[in-house]
C-alpha cells in the first residue's frame, strides 16, 4: 500500500521480514508432515514463528493509519474503497473455505485440505484449527474499522492523542480474550494507533535513531516463546510481542544497504508489495510442494526437507511477485476490458 508521504523503508522492511518468517514457519510444518520426525519442542522452528500471524493484521492496521489518521488537513479519504476491500477479505475467506469444502467432499486425496470440518460459526469466527486463510477475516475487519474510524473523525474532532489512546485501550482489552480471532483484532487496533503516530516522520526518525529501544522489544516475544506452552497463552504479551517485532525489522531500515537502490532493496520491496498475493498464494503451492518432493526424504531428514521446501517456496514467491509487477498494467487493463463487456451486457440481461 502506497503512501501519501516520502515511503518508510522500514515499514517495507517489516511486511518483507515478515512474509518470510511466514514462509519459514509453513514450509516446516510440510517438513514435518513429510518426514514425521518428532524433535524436542526447543528446536522446533515453529515454536519460535508465533508473532508471525498476529503480526498481519498489526500490519494492515497499522499501514491504514500510516496513510489516513493523520491530521494534515486532508478530507479526500476513499472510504467507499476500503470498505469495499474489506468486504472483499472476507468475502476470500469464506469463498476459499467453501471451495475447499466442497473438494474435500469430492476429492480425497487432493494435496489442499481443511484442517477440520468447520461449521457455520467456526466460519465466521475463523477458527484456525478448522479453516483455511483464518487471517482473512481479521484483515477485512480491521479495514472495515479504518474506514468507520475515518467515518466518525467529527466524534474525536481530529483529536489524534484521544483516538490512539482509545485504539489502545481498547486493543489491550481484547488481548485477554482467550479466542485467537479477537486477539488477531486487537494487533490490528494496535496497529491502527501505532501508524497513525509514525505517520509524523519525526516519531520515525526517533525511534531510528533508539535502535537500543529496537532491540529490547523482542526481549517480550523472547519470554513469551520460551514461557508459552499451548499458543498464546498470554495475550497482553502477545500484542507486546508483535508490536515489538514490528519495531526491532523496522529498525533495520536505518542501514544503507536498505536505504539506497540495489539488488537487495529491491527484493525487499518486491517482496514487501507483493506481501498479501504471496500469503494467499504459497498456501496452496506449498502442499503440492510438498507432496512432489516428499518421496526425496525419509523421515530423519526433516531439516533437509524444510531447507528443500523453504528455498524452493522462496524462490517461487520471488518469481512470483517479479512477473506480477510485470505485468500488472496488462492485468489492470484486461480488468477494466471486461468490466465495460459487462456493463454493457448486464441492461440487455
Amino acid at each position: 500500500m502506497a503512501t501519501l508521504r516520502e515511503r518508510d523503508v522500514g515499514i517495507d522492511v517489516a511486511r518483507a521480514g515478515l512474509i518470510i518468517m511466514m514462509l519459514v514457519y509453513h514450509s516446516f510444518g510440510q517438513a514435518q508432515l513429510i518426514t514425521t520426525l518428532d524433535i524436542d519442542p526447543n528446536y522446533n522452528v515453529n515454536r519460535w514463528m508465533g508473532q508471525v500471524t498476529g503480526s498481519f493484521p498489526f500490519l494492515i492496521g497499522l499501514l491504514l493509519g500510516f496513510r489516513y489518521l493523520v491530521d494534515d488537513g486532508s478530507r479526500s479519504v476513499p472510504i467507499w474503497g476500503l470498505i469495499t476491500r474489506g468486504i472483499k477479505l472476507i468475502g476470500l475467506f469464506f469463498l476459499a473455505n467453501l471451495l475447499l469444502i466442497l473438494v474435500k467432499q469430492t476429492f480425497d486425496d487432493f494435496p489442499i485440505r481443511l484442517p477440520g470440518t468447520p461449521d457455520i460459526s467456526s466460519l465466521i469466527l475463523a477458527d484456525s484449527e478448522l479453516v483455511v486463510y483464518d487471517l482473512l477475516m481479521p484483515l477485512g475487519e480491521i479495514v472495515l474499522l479504518g474506514a468507520v474510524l475515518l467515518k466518525l473523525r467529527g466524534v474525536y474532532q481530529n483529536n489524534l492523542l484521544l483516538m490512539r489512546c482509545s485504539l489502545v485501550v481498547a486493543a489491550m482489552i481484547m488481548a485477554w480474550s482467550a479466542n485467537l480471532t479477537m486477539l488477531y483484532l486487537a494487533c490490528g487496533i494496535m496497529g491502527l494507533a501505532l501508524g497513525s503516530w509514525f505517520s509524523n516522520p519525526e516519531n520515525a526518525r526517533k525511534l531510528r535513531e533508539l535502535w537500543q529501544f529496537s532491540l529490547l522489544a523482542l526481549l517480550p516475544g523472547i519470554i513469551l516463546t520460551i514461557s508459552e506452552e499451548n499458543g498464546p497463552d498470554n495475550g497482553l504479551l502477545y500484542l507486546i510481542s508483535v508490536s515489538g517485532l514490528f519495531f526491532a525489522y523496522h529498525n533495520l531500515g536505518r542501514f544503507a544497504l536498505l536505504r539506497t537502490d540495489g539488488l537487495f532493496s529491491r527484493i525487499t520491496n518486491r517482496f514487501a508489495r507483493g506481501s498479501l498475493m504471496i500469503y494467499l498464494v504459497h498456501i496452496p503451492i506449498l502442499p503440492f510442494l510438498a507432496k512432489f518432493l516428499g518421496p526425496l526424504f525419509s523421515e530423519s531428514d526433516l531439516w533437509l526437507a524444510f531447507f528443500s521446501l523453504l528455498v524452493v517456496i522462496t524462490i517461487t514467491m520471488g518469481f512470483f511477485v517479479y512477473f506480477m509487477e510485470l505485468y500488472q498494467a496488462r492485468i489492470n487493463q484486461s480488468v477494466q476490458d471486461l468490466n465495460l463487456v459487462f456493463r454493457k451486457r448486464l441492461p440487455r440481461l
